[in-house]
This record gives C-alpha cells, structure tokens and sequence, in this order.
C-alpha cells in the first residue's frame, strides 16, 4: 500500500461491483511490534483529569443531501475523490492520552487493561464498537461504569477514524498515513470478526465516481452495515458539524399503532412528549414490542393528540437488538390503515 494516502485517479469500478479485492477485505497482517513516529504530534496537552462534566467538541457529520441508492438521480452531489469509510453503529469515544470520553463529557469506564493499549501521548477520535447492529449492547457496556466487567469489555473494540491537532490545518491524510503506522486496519465491509487486539483505524476508500460509491455502500449494506461516511479530501478537523464530512444511511419506515401517551418534560409539560406504540402489521410476531416515538411532533399534535388506537407511519434507522426501531421519527397519520 502507498505511504500517503492522497486522491488519486482510478479506473472506475464496473456498476454494481466493489474495486476492492477479496484481500482488501480482510485485516492487515500487523507487526508485532509498531514504531511510533517521532514526528507524530497533536498539538494538544492529554487532559489528565477525570472529571470534564462540558460537552467534548468533535467533529460532527452532515447528512449527505441524496439517497446513494438512486441510480436515476442525476442532481446527486459528485463523490469523486471522497473518502468513503462504514459508519458504525458504536458510540463516539475522545481519548485524550489518559481517559475514554463521551461527547457529553462523560469518562467510559474501560478496563485499564483496554487502556494500556492506547498510546500515552496521542490525542484520538473514534468509536466503541462491538459489531453491527449491537448499538444497545455496545451503549449498555460502556455506561455500565464500574458494573462492567473486564470480560465484557473483550468485545469492545476502539475504531479510530482521526488523531485531531490544536492547530486544525493538517490535511486529514496526513493525520491516517501517521495512524497506520500505529494500529492495523479494519477494511470497509470486512465480514468475519476482527481477532489479535482491540484497537484499529477505520479504513478510508478514495471514491472514484457515483457507481463506485454505489457498489461500496451496497458492499456495506450486504453485511448488515448501518451506512457510509463521506470525508472531504484535505480537509482539516473543525470542532463542529461540517461540510467536510457526511453520513448516509437508507431510511426505512414502517406502520404502529397508538397505545398510550407519555408525558412532556420541562417545556412541553402538560403536553405529549412522545406516542407509546406497538408494531401494527407484524401479523406473524410471537410478540409485540412497545417502543415510543416523539421525535417529529409538532405543537400542535403535542395539545391534540390523535385517539388511542390510531395507526401512524414512522421512519427509522434500522433495528436494533431487541427487535425495537431505532431512531423513531413520526410521519404521519395513515388514514388507510
């Protein structure tokens, strides 16, 4: 593999196949032991304190503005020379040289053996992931805090995707070509599980046009992927929600039923804050599953819900481990149904 990761022009991919090899799906061979550049520097001091309680500012994604599934659209926005990587379902993790945190601040209690993997003098952007569509297992090990157990933790896996600096102007390549050097790299659309350690760097695959991007995301989709993330070539990392990066992942939606109210927080008290409902047209289900929907409410459905028993489509991002959507957004009222 070259030892810079730029842009470079490839011959397009055939419609409806990957450019990546059965190999490149697989996991890099990684040595033993690997040698830390000398010239690897974040700019930032590690924060030895335990106790950040204020949001941790990241880089936070767009969505991408059209639906990578349609062939026909031909207003798409061009994805030539992006760098498309899997979005995982995990949760988003900032080691900053001596802790785990949260977006929101929060320190994940990882074993101190996960930890002693991590480099010491690296500033670290990734997620904590166990595998696709283990959202909910992978969230409820790592707020478990100290009721977590070390065997537990063996699953868990720390994705890096960026090694963010002070400064903010390092083209993002340059930043990946130093972290593959660091920790082996977990290939987009790798199947089988990832074995030898606990710490990877998300692959990054230069897109070559529309159907290259196409056949990725249905290369990602085909295992039970949640999506792809679309990174600007030489961008630099922005602590904020930019244009620079994207995510995609297909909307699904489905039909529930109204089966109770649950009540308005703060604001909205003495108003509906979200609908109970159940799956409405699952007719074979051994069992029916309650979830609530309140985002995409308005106002006014929020004063004048609809009646019990009304049936409603709502959009989600996919199913999670214990058979709920995730992501509920309300839609509208299905009147046919």
């Amino acid at each position: 593999m070259p030892s810079t990761l730029t842009p470079t022009k490839r011959t397009p991919s055939k419609p409806g196949s990957s450019s990546l090899s059965d190999d490149a799906l697989e996991l890099c061979d990684a040595p033993m032991k690997r040698q830390r550049p000398a010239s690897f520097s974040t700019g930032l001091s590690p924060d030895r304190s335990a106790h950040r309680k204020t949001r941790v500012p990241l880089l936070l994604a767009n969505a991408w503005p059209s639906n990578l599934l349609d062939t026909t659209d031909s207003m798409q926005k061009d994805p030539t020379g992006w760098w498309i990587s899997e979005k995982l379902d995990g949760v988003r993790a900032w080691w900053d040289g001596h802790h785990l945190w949260s977006r929101n601040g929060q320190v994940w209690n990882a074993p101190p053996w996960f930890l002693h993997a991590l480099p010491r003098d690296i500033v670290l952007d990734g997620e904590l992931w166990i595998g696709r569509g283990l959202f909910e297992y992978t969230s409820g090990i790592c707020r478990a805090g100290h009721g977590s157990t070390s065997d537990e933790w063996q699953k868990v896996k720390f994705m890096v995707f960026d090694a963010p600096d002070n400064a903010s102007t390092e083209p993002v390549e340059q930043r990946w070509d130093r972290l593959r050097v660091l920790f082996p790299t977990a290939h987009l659309g790798r199947t089988s599980s990832l074995e030898g350690g606990h710490v990877y760097m998300v692959e990054q695959v230069a897109c070559d046009g529309r159907e290259h991007l196409q056949s990725l995301v249905q290369q990602v989709l085909s295992v039970g992927g949640e999506g792809v993330m679309l990174r600007a070539p030489f961008s630099v990392y922005e602590r904020r929600r930019s244009s620079s990066l994207y995510k995609w992942k297909p909307t699904l939606d489905a039909e529930a039923r109204i089966v109770g109210y649950e009540d308005g927080q703060k604001g909205m008290a003495g108003f509906v804050g979200s609908f109970v409902c159940e799956s409405y047209n699952d007719e074979y289900a051994s069992e029916t599953h309650r979830f609530r929907v309140g985002s995409g409410l308005t106002d006014a459905l929020r004063r004048h819900p609809p009646p019990i028993g009304t049936i409603i489509r709502y959009q989600y991002g996919g199913m999670g481990s214990q058979g709920l959507p995730r992501f509920p957004r309300y839609v509208g009222i299905r009147s046919d149904m």
